[in-house]
């Protein structure tokens, strides 16, 4: 019992151990290595919201407006690689003040219908280029702009995955092949068109990476263990 009880005790102390961690861009004080893509009218660094990535962009669909070299930040790439090994998320909030964007919409004070990120792996191997429109996270929840709060935020997460055999568009799962050469992963937006007049701005905070820790060799083999004991009972 006594030994069951240490065994017990061990594998408890390595899960707690095992638990998740995330690499967070806070972009605090800069834009964390992304640089402007084709899509985008400016990208700048912000002081909204503490520190944010401001993506400026006109109406209609503008997927490709932000992208990252995964492979020039080191502790990002290292999770990422993990998350396609055991799994994990890729997270980040994105926001809107209605009242400043009032003004670029074609008809004041009608919002637009949805205003969808665009998340997208990007990498040269079989997962090419992975685009995913976010169905499912629209910013425009409210009918008419400004809104009584003036800052809408939403929060968006979607699984990270490595295919053998291309990706699927608009899956809501973001895939990044880590095997030899580039991964980048870009950000953009989808919208209606005809609701704006003029380029509006989103901004992009804290962008978080968390992989799903792989169980260790000695974690393995104290459940190993205690399995063994507990037959033999």
């Amino acid at each position: 019992m006594k030994c069951n009880r240490i065994l017990i005790g061990a594998v408890s102390g390595l899960l707690a151990t095992q638990s998740s961690t995330a690499v967070t861009l806070t972009f605090d004080s800069d834009l964390e290595g992304f640089t402007a893509a084709g899509n985008a009218s400016e990208l700048t660094h912000s002081a909204f919201g503490g520190g944010s990535m401001a993506l400026t962009v006109a109406g209609g669909w503008t997927g490709n407006s932000a992208q990252l070299s995964l492979q020039s930040n080191p502790a990002l790439w290292s999770e990422i690689q993990q998350a396609t090994l055991s799994g994990g998320t890729l997270s980040f909030t994105l926001s809107i003040d209605t009242t400043a964007s009032n003004g670029a919409l074609s008809v004041s004070g009608t919002a637009p219908t949805w205003l969808q990120p665009v998340i997208t792996g990007n990498s040269a191997g079989t997962g090419g280029w992975d685009q995913n429109t976010m169905a499912n996270d629209n910013l425009a929840a409210a009918t008419t702009w400004p809104t009584a709060s003036s800052i809408e935020t939403i929060s968006v997460s979607l699984p990270i995955a490595q295919t053998a055999s291309g990706s699927v568009a608009n899956d809501e799962v973001v895939f990044v092949d880590t095997a030899p050469g580039w991964s980048n992963i870009h950000f953009g937006m989808n919208t209606e068109g005809a609701a704006w007049a003029s380029d509006y701005t989103v901004y992009i905070d804290n962008l978080s990476i968390v992989a799903v820790p792989e169980p260790s060799s000695a974690l393995l083999t104290l459940v190993g263990a205690l399995g063994l004991i507990r037959r033999r009972r």
